[in-house]
């Protein structure tokens, strides 16, 4: 009796200490984690709908976003349970545009199966192409050079530094040939051209790559360098060659010719896809005047002799099936005179045919998908039930958006209320205008034309790179913060007395002039007026899903397996999902 109670207490004792274990086990898969109205949620959808969550919101505690995540998933099962209750067929709109969507469906099915399916393309055929056609698969021509550019210099400014060291510029075109030919006879001692272009070269864009213009195609040079490029032997550099911009010397480092391109697999590919192309243009023909054939449909000789207005002006058949589809010549003048302009070719009478043709296709399409009875297919079938889906779903879901605008004094005591919030985002101080140049040399001609008395906001238009329209919003910053900007433009911004403007600022967008309009040692709510509009419209918003949550909730039966939920571990730093306890 002893032993039996012994044996007793030690299954009662595991199964006190094993009982937690299980509580906390990992879920699988398709463990239930919520029920609506008997529609499952399982582990699986919450882990997925994490997946999403965890890169739109990487801050959210894991706790929070679970939570998140299968209040989604309860809510999208109630949407779908309540859109079964919208009367989408009393719409007569949707029921135009559904039908539209469905024929589209249908017609290409048709298109599909009588068409696309037959097309195939041939290894030997796209050979055979090759073959007979190879003028047509040429490499395109281009070119990679170097050039050192000498030119007159007006602007002291636009020299560079070893011209600046020695004083040996040129202030005349004389002089630029003669530095240009001196620089010729250095690099043809063997000297190094990229060296030679870092220090010598007035374009300073390829200078500082060692003269690399990088690659380009017949054209894109003015004509005289073109020439020489395209015909120079390449790694040869070429004598001072003179173009509008001054003197070059050129070296050519790489030069594709015009050759045909060996067959390839990405060759193979292209010239499979256009001859499947053309494939599918002949056997659309086919398939046409087939349909044709067979709804026995006949033309108006009429209407080929015809001007334009007078098709328009009356309503006679121009062309009808035998079972009444019918295109009327008041559609098709319409037709015809739209497409006279864009016409590739002359308007004669094989063109008036195949545009009658094409008018009555859409017809004859129609009634090969009855024939083929394509709206009774599984595939057609199921893509109208998403459609009425969809749409009720939308509908649903528009709902759950508020579209707010707070009055002025609902934003202004807003602020007061919360204006400590908008204070710890970032403390708005200094109003700025700014003019940005990719070099400092642009930067420092600009500044002293401002020192000479110009307007800095006429300049900043002047200089603005970009759409004129947007110039006033791009080069005024408005106010300013150390959070919004690099911290040496700042820097200069914060020391700037109210009026005055800087020398050059580099940042990794160039090289920047500032002037300071304004500073101010608080927020204002003028500035921060777009936050607080955000702010309320977000907070209104909020309210107004949780309400369209509730009322989507009243009715239905949801329960929630807290349990499972819990065991679903989360780790937002690898983004690992897991169910391991």
């Amino acid at each position: 009796m002893r032993r039996l109670w012994s044996k007793y207490r030690v299954g009662i004792s595991l199964i006190f200490w094993l009982w937690p274990l299980t509580l906390f086990a990992a879920p699988k898969p398709k463990d239930v984690v919520a029920n609506v109205d008997g529609h499952s949620i399982t582990v699986e959808d919450v882990q997925k709908k994490l997946s999403g969550l965890r890169v739109a919101r990487p801050e959210a505690k894991p706790e929070d976003l679970k939570r998140e995540a299968l209040n989604e998933l309860i809510i999208e099962r109630l949407v779908k349970i309540k859109a079964q209750s919208i009367p989408l067929e009393q719409d007569s709109a949707f029921m135009r545009r559904a039908d539209y969507l469905l024929g589209q469906l249908a017609s290409r099915e048709v298109f599909n199966r009588e068409v696309m399916s037959v097309v195939s393309v041939s290894d030997s055929e796209v050979a055979e192409r090759y073959r007979q056609k190879p003028e047509d698969y040429q490499m395109k021509v281009w070119a990679r050079a170097s050039h050192i550019l000498i030119a007159p210099v007006k602007d002291t400014l636009l020299l560079t530094a070893r011209q600046k060291e020695t004083g040996w510029w040129a202030d005349s075109d004389s002089k630029a040939k003669m530095i240009a030919d001196s620089l010729y006879r250095i690099v043809a001692t063997g000297a190094s051209f990229d060296s030679l272009a870092r220090h010598w070269s007035q374009d300073m864009v390829s200078g500082v790559k060692g003269g690399d213009l990088g690659r380009f195609s017949p054209g894109q040079m003015v004509p005289e360098f073109d020439s020489v490029v395209f015909h120079q032997e390449v790694g040869i550099i070429s004598r001072p060659v003179k173009t509008r911009f001054g003197y070059h010397l050129i070296k050519v480092t790489h030069r594709q010719e015009k050759v045909t391109a060996p067959l390839e697999d990405s060759l193979r590919q292209e010239i499979g896809q256009q001859l499947r192309k053309e494939k599918i243009i002949q056997r659309s023909f086919v398939f046409l005047d087939s349909l044709i054939g067979a709804f026995g449909v006949e033309f108006n000789e009429k209407v080929f002799e015809m001007p334009d207005s007078a098709l328009q002006a009356q309503k006679i058949w121009a062309a009808a099936s035998r079972l009444g589809d019918t295109v009327w010549s008041d559609r098709y003048g319409a037709q015809l005179a739209m497409a006279r302009p864009i016409a590739p070719r002359a308007v004669d009478r094989d063109f008036k045919m195949e545009l009658l043709k094409e008018s009555i296709t859409p017809l004859l399409i129609r009634r090969a998908v009855a024939d083929m009875k394509i709206n009774e297919t599984e595939t057609y079938l199921a893509r109208k039930e998403q459609i009425f889906q969809n749409e009720k779903v939308d509908r649903l879901m528009k709902e759950s958006v508020l579209e707010y605008n707070p009055a002025p004094d609902e934003i202004e005591e807003y602020f007061k209320t919360h204006k400590t919030s908008f204070l710890a985002t970032e403390s708005l101080s200094v109003h700025v205008q700014q003019m940005v140049f990719k070099t400092k040399a642009e930067a420092e001609r600009v500044l002293r034309e401002l020192e000479a008395g110009a307007d800095f906001s006429l300049l900043a238009r002047k200089y603005f790179p970009g759409d004129s329209d947007i110039a006033q919003e791009a080069f005024d910053l408005g106010f300013i913060s150390s959070a919004a900007m690099p911290e040496e433009f700042f820097a200069v911004a914060e020391t700037l007395t109210v009026g005055a403007f800087s020398r050059p600022v580099k940042t990794k967008w160039g090289y920047h002039l500032l002037r300071v309009l304004a500073r101010r040692p608080d927020l204002s709510l003028e500035a921060a007026r777009p936050r607080v509009v955000v702010a309320i419209r977000k907070a209104k918003q909020e309210g107004h899903r949780r309400k369209w949550e509730d009322s989507l909730r009243q009715g239905h039966v949801i329960s929630i397996k807290e349990r499972v939920l819990k065991s679903i571990k989360y780790d937002p730093a690898s983004g690992g999902i897991s169910g391991k306890p």
